[in-house]
């Protein structure tokens, strides 16, 4: 991701954070397939600010607005693990455990 900012100094920046932008369009797809937002003018006419996506970034921000189509947990996992706990039939495999913490310290110290 890239950001460009035109023409600003640290008195126009000033200015920019106490009075509001007018003139922003909507982000529209670029020919080199990065998409762009806030492209526009100032009050002064000046161009203004701009954000680039990369592909790849595209791909991130695709990728995260499926992830929230789906429920953060497995509900009928979360409820049959809450049966067996229940009952008394839910087992804890220690050596598995302790591999995963090992796995895991082993990962950390790297």
């Amino acid at each position: 991701m890239s950001i460009e900012i035109k023409n600003m100094s640290v008195g126009d920046i000033n200015k920019a954070s106490r009075s509001s932008v007018e003139g922003t369009r909507d982000a529209s797809p670029a020919d080199d397939g990065a998409a762009k937002a806030g492209t526009g003018t100032d009050r002064t006419g000046n161009p203004g600010d701009s954000v680039t996506l990369t592909q790849g970034g595209k791909q991130l921000a695709q990728l995260d607005a499926a992830g929230g189509n789906q429920p953060p947990v497995d509900a009928q996992r979360v409820q049959s693990i809450k049966q067996s706990v229940q009952d008394g039939s839910y087992t804890i495999d220690h050596a598995k455990v302790a591999d995963k913490l090992l796995g895991m310290e082993a990962a950390h110290k790297r």
